[in-house]
């Protein structure tokens, strides 16, 4: 219950969901003062939602700093949410954003900097509960010369408090010299995740989303930023409904 809650909690939260309620409310209102007000506040919220350059700067304050690594680890653990669900094309894998995670796992295995890849993720998306994505991520890896002997797979989980859960019952005792590998964003819940279930990891943040530089074409309205915030509210409300649940 707690899965399916999560990932339909969010809308009414969403700056497009404001946006769409405040025209809604102008377009019924009898008051002409309202509607003129509310038409305002509508241009501003798509003014302000919609500018990349402050989507840029929300986003930079929650990404954790890129790492250096100073040792090489045994287990690389990747976090899944990286892949397109509902594609009905059976001989691809369609790569979402966060694909950095895999990606950047398989590079870390081919200089040896870890010696296996655990993929932890099962089926994350209510609309397509017959896609696991896990068991794709595995195909994937492997197509990209990992052997499978190097391969580790928790395909169970729904959610980053279940990545951490399923992925210590997989270890079982077995918790040292631990890689987390998943988004800069992400890895703050990622990684208190796995500290509550008592799971030592060394942290290797990736896809990074936000630009470190400022360009005036960062100033132009684009579709995108809509998506930042999506996320960053996504995230905000993550952390919050974790830490009251206990999960962190």
């Amino acid at each position: 219950m707690f899965f399916i809650i999560s990932k339909i909690r969010y809308f009414p939260i969403l700056p497009f969901s404001w946006i769409a309620l405040v025209c809604i409310w102008s377009m019924i209102t009898k008051n002409p003062r309202r509607k003129s007000r509310l038409r305002i506040v509508a241009v501003i919220f798509i003014l302000l939602f919609s500018n990349p350059w402050l989507s840029h700067v929300v986003i930079r304050s929650m990404e954790e700093e890129p790492v250096q690594l100073q040792k090489n680890y045994r287990i690389g653990i990747v976090l899944s949410g990286m892949l397109e669900s509902g594609i009905t094309i059976t001989d691809q894998i369609h790569l979402a954003q966060g694909a950095d995670r895999i990606i950047e796992a398989v590079r870390l295995y081919n200089r040896g900097a870890i010696q296996n890849i655990l993929i932890s993720g099962g089926k994350a998306d209510i609309n397509f509960p017959e896609e696991n994505e896990g068991e794709k991520l595995v195909e994937l890896v492997r197509s990209m010369g990992v052997p499978d002997s190097a391969i580790m797979l928790e395909n169970q989980s729904h959610n980053t408090f279940e990545n951490a859960k399923f992925t210590g019952r997989l270890l079982a005792n077995d918790t040292s010299d631990l890689l987390l590998i998943t988004s800069a964003f992400h890895m703050k819940r990622a990684l208190a995740c796995f500290t509550k279930q008592n799971i030592k990891v060394d942290t290797y943040p990736v896809d990074y989303r936000a630009p470190s530089d400022f360009r005036w074409a960062h100033m132009v309205p684009k579709s995108s930023a809509l998506e930042n915030w999506n996320m960053v509210i996504k995230e905000i409300v993550g952390l919050i409904a974790y830490k009251v649940a206990g999960y962190i």
